[in-house]
């Protein structure tokens, strides 16, 4: 279960239809443990739909911003194999809870290893990293309760233009780990390992000054040469890096 919320963006005017959709679902009870948590519209018509899926997941359905629109509404972009049709432009952003005091030096590292564009919110206690196409963020949000080492064991994947100077990186500070679950397919240890596979994953996301551990959450690194990016022009000048 994904320790946040995933939001899910859409091209506006299409979120009536989605609502409908789900309460068709509700009224069914075609998926067991399906429960929307949240359905408001705006004065502006603005739809809101919070949702809680069948494994545990809440995803906030919004309308897509201008920015958002642009990119993931473009299909040199990439897309997903079979979602052709579907009414979903992508994933636009995921809320990650983290432990008091970690939001800030964890959007450091994003900065420093990954390149990622990065802001912070005192008020709200949370930090916002942001893909080189600024249509994809991350939120971490210091949440009470959390810990350092909390692991759902869920992962998220990134794809990333500077794929061996990433990878140098994280070498650095010690951070290449083989998913012992996945060793069969993914057993990059190695710069010349990295180089073959196109992909390398790390768990610990930790201080770049003092090495203290902030978070426990699997990344998935991939270059964008990797044969599943999902990328349909590599040479797309919106393609640096994405999530």
């Amino acid at each position: 279960v994904w320790r946040g919320t995933i939001e899910v963006a859409y091209k506006k005017n299409q979120l009536e239809q989605v609502r409908k959709k789900i309460e068709d679902v509700l009224s069914s009870e075609g998926l067991k443990g399906v429960r929307m948590l949240e359905s408001s519209t705006s004065a502006n018509g603005s739809i809101r739909i919070k949702v809680l899926g069948p494994y545990g997941n809440t995803f906030l359905l919004r309308e897509a911003t201008s920015s958002e629109d642009k990119y993931l509404g473009d299909p040199r972009n990439g897309s997903c194999p079979n979602s052709e049709g579907a009414l979903p432009l992508g994933i636009a952003s995921v809320t990650v809870r983290c432990a008091p005091g970690t939001a800030k030096p964890i959007a450091h590292f994003y900065l420093e290893v990954f390149g990622f564009s990065i802001q912070y919110d005192h008020e709200e206690m949370r930090t916002t990293v942001l893909a080189a196409n600024f249509a994809q963020q991350i939120h971490f949000v210091e949440t009470k309760g959390v810990g350092r080492e909390d692991d759902n064991e869920e992962h998220m994947a990134i794809y990333i233009a500077d794929f061996l100077g990433c990878f140098k990186r994280c070498q650095e500070q010690n951070l290449i780990w083989v998913n012992p679950r996945f060793k069969y397919m993914d057993n990059t240890q190695s710069l010349e390992d990295a180089k073959v596979s196109q992909g390398f994953r790390i768990r610990d996301v930790r201080d770049t000054n003092t090495g203290e551990l902030l978070l426990r959450l699997e990344h998935e690194i991939r270059s964008t040469e990797h044969s599943k990016c999902p990328f349909a022009s590599k040479s797309s000048k919106f393609s640096d890096s994405k999530l």
